[in-house]
């Protein structure tokens, strides 16, 4: 209860009290380092002092951009040096993050990276508690809130007056903290960000009182009156330099019906002055803005139909103005070297062109998954048809380049999704050369390593089991383990950054192999995959991707060991390892998820544990497509002729076959064995077509055939 939350951080004051007094700084308060005890759950003891530093009278910037301490947990000051010096402040902050995670049972500044985390720590105050859990009372939202400002001096001036603010929260005594009115709020702001502040204020106080004026005059125009050209210029400055603060709004997710219909309002005033403007260059601009608006829009849940409306105004905008002042817009330069243009505003605008394309194609297929992939093929084509345009007229434009590859990807996951896999395998051939060019010319840039090792994938998955392809096949694995050599030898940021995507196309090999080869090679292939993994969990703080990627390279090291006689004990003991890891206590997993998809995966039939998988997902959100798929497995577990549509998986064809692995095994339980072979039949055809199944599901469908084999000669 919120009550024991409260008493239990009063006596953690206390101990936070005494090292300080004692001069020391702890650096790293967090739930993992506060112990419990079972019987007593206000009775918390700090530890881990592994990070603690004796403070100095002045301060400390020594550790300011090392990164020590747990990203949500750490100040801004403990990031930035502009947040001023480490002082006793820090673990306040820290107390106040921990008061915020137990009102709302989320990380503040909750995020998809370390990274991410702790650039929102320096540059977003957090979302007040009640956002999320509106029972919150408001004095302790406000002590939370006093905790954990983002300028140290704002904070609580010592621990024992936090205490004491909590003390007065229990016994229903007014607190001594204090919102941040809102004229100290803009202060800070204004001070912190005065260009930011500029801007904002014309962006909110002018944007659209600019626009209405603007449509008002253009209305005027219509009946013969003369428009202000300076005004149209004005405002679509004003429009341009505020799409990326609109972006970052919608970054959070979440707009209420007045802010829908402004942006839907904005958009149609964004399509008249666009289409009106007399300068080529404004026009531009203002559709640009438009199609970087409902980029971000689709993210926004709920609001995918009116973004794909948006992009699509975007596309034909983009179409008229390239078809109708083409060659106006080639004599104007988006970027100039010297006097000659580099890339001109025509090359800019097919590429811009291109983007509105492919983001018509994904939202299609997001939206319509019935039909989606045959919808937005044409889309994808176009995309392509403009970049290529681009390239052939200027070979220098690097984003064309990328652009070409990544759409071939695009074209090559639709013509594999619509079972055209021998006219995919032609285009994942066009996209790994380009990607590959991009990668040497730009070799520590982790997008640029990314996109070729998906490219790379893209081959691995779609090749046949010819002689040709097969050496194809091998030489494309032999190029991804030599990069990976080198990338890992770094030893700097590039190798975590892309080291889960390097580990999962190597992985392929084994895979495709399993069957042919003989075991004990691909034990070592598997078990070197699996070091890489450990070694990226001994990191302090793992990122989430090495942490999915641990739970399915473990469960692929099982299987194997497991198909290896007299390795059960081994395939045992490596289980319980993921067991125990996945079990543990963080806030960088997903414990929970990840701990029921173990179960629920487990290579050995007797610890596939349906009921606490079922137990685990229980208070989960559904909504999750990850979530989704693990209960649509519980739902066949428990009524086997429970049916799904395959569109509801973004890759169909191996979700298909693991979906109906697991279907096939219910069967066979409920003593259905025809059905479970008529479904396992289907699925070794399909498996020739997609060879990367991973190994703990190719494991149970072997078991699966070797049960009706035996099925078939009892009978």
């Amino acid at each position: 209860t919120q009550v024991e939350a409260v008493e239990m951080l009063i006596r953690l004051c206390d101990a936070v009290a005494l090292a300080h007094d004692s001069g020391i700084l702890h650096r790293d308060i967090k739930p993992s380092n506060i112990l419990l005890n079972h019987n007593r759950f206000n009775e918390p003891m700090l530890c881990d002092f592994g990070l603690a530093k004796v403070m100095r009278d002045d301060g400390d910037f020594s550790t300011a951009t090392v990164g020590v301490g747990t990203a949500g947990y750490m100040p801004p000051e403990m990031i930035s040096k502009r947040f001023g010096k480490i002082s006793a402040s820090a673990d306040i902050y820290s107390i106040g993050a921990v008061l915020y995670h137990l009102l709302t049972g989320r990380l503040p500044h909750e995020s998809q990276s370390v990274f991410e985390t702790m650039e929102k720590t320096c540059e977003k105050d957090v979302i007040p508690p009640t956002f999320f859990e509106k029972e919150i009372p408001w004095d302790l939202e406000t002590i939370c809130l006093k905790c954990m400002r983002r300028e140290p001096e704002l904070r609580y001036s010592s621990v024992m007056n936090l205490k004491n603010d909590l003390k007065n929260f229990l016994e229903n005594q007014p607190v001594d903290a204090r919102r941040v009115s809102y004229s100290r709020r803009l202060k800070l702001w204004i001070r912190e960000k005065p260009w930011l502040a500029a801007l904002s204020g014309s962006l909110f106080s002018v944007l659209f009182t600019s626009v209405i004026m603007l449509s008002y005059a253009l209305n005027r125009a219509v009946e013969g009156e003369r428009k202000t050209e300076r005004e149209l210029a004005r405002t679509a400055e004003i429009l341009r330099v505020s799409a990326p603060l609109l972006k970052r709004f919608l970054q959070f997710g979440v707009l209420k019906s007045d802010e829908i219909s402004k942006i839907q309002k904005l958009s149609a005033l964004l399509k008249e002055i666009g289409t009106d403007s007399p300068d080529l260059r404004q026009r531009y601009d203002l559709i640009y803005v438009g199609l970087q608006i409902a980029s971000e829009l689709k993210n926004v849940n709920g609001q995918q139909n009116l973004a794909l409306e948006m992009i699509s105004q975007a596309r034909v905008s983009l179409k008229r103005l390239i078809d109708e002042h083409g060659a106006e817009l080639d004599q104007l330069a988006h970027l100039k070297e010297g006097d000659k243009i580099a890339i001109s505003l025509l090359d800019q605008s097919r590429i811009r062109y291109g983007h509105s394309c492919i983001e018509t194609a994904h939202l299609i297929q997001s939206v319509n998954r019935e039909s989606g992939w045959v919808e937005c093929e044409p889309f994808v084509d176009e995309a392509i048809r403009a970049v290529e345009i681009v390239i052939r007229e200027n070979p220098e434009v690097d984003e064309a380049f990328s652009d070409l590859a990544n759409y071939y990807l695009d074209k090559t996951q639709v013509l594999r999704n619509t079972g055209m896999h021998v006219n995919a395998l032609a285009i994942s051939k066009k996209s790994e050369p380009v990607q590959a060019r991009m990668m040497s010319k730009y070799p520590n840039d982790p997008d640029k390593v990314v996109f070729w090792l998906a490219s790379v994938q893209s081959i691995l998955n779609t090749i046949k089991n010819n002689d040709e392809d097969q050496r194809l096949f091998q030489q494309k694995i032999n190029s991804v383990k030599a990069e990976l050599n080198r990338v890992k030898s770094r030893n700097d940021v590039l190798w975590p950054l892309t080291a889960d995507v390097f580990v999962s196309t190597v992985v392929i090999e084994s895979r495709k192999n399993y069957r042919t080869r003989p075991i004990k090679d691909v034990e070592n292939e598997v078990g070197s995959l699996l070091g890489i993994c450990r070694e990226l969990m001994a990191a302090k703080t793992p990122l989430a991707n090495h942490i999915q990627l641990f739970l399915n390279i473990g469960l692929e090291a099982v299987a194997v060991l497991e198909s290896d006689k007299g390795k059960h004990g081994e395939a045992l003991a490596l289980f319980r390892e993921l067991e125990r890891y996945f079990s543990q206590p963080s806030e960088i997993k997903n414990n929970p998820q990840q701990l029921a998809e173990l179960y629920l995966r487990s290579p050995i039939p007797e610890l596939r544990l349906t009921d606490k998988a079922l137990l685990l997902l229980k208070d989960l959100d559904i909504n999750r497509p990850e979530i989704g798929n693990l209960r649509n497995i519980l739902n066949v577990l428990s009524d086997p002729s429970y049916q799904i549509s395959l569109a509801d998986y973004t890759n169909a064809t191996e979700t298909q076959i693991r979906f109906a692995i697991v279907k096939a095994e219910a069967l066979l339980n409920q003593a259905k064995p025809e059905a479970a072979r008529e479904i396992v039949e289907k699925c070794l055809n399909q498996f020739q077509a997609y060879q990367s199944i991973s190994i703990d599901y190719q494991f149970r469908l072997d078991q699966l055939t070797r049960q009706l084999q035996i099925i078939s000669r009892w009978k």
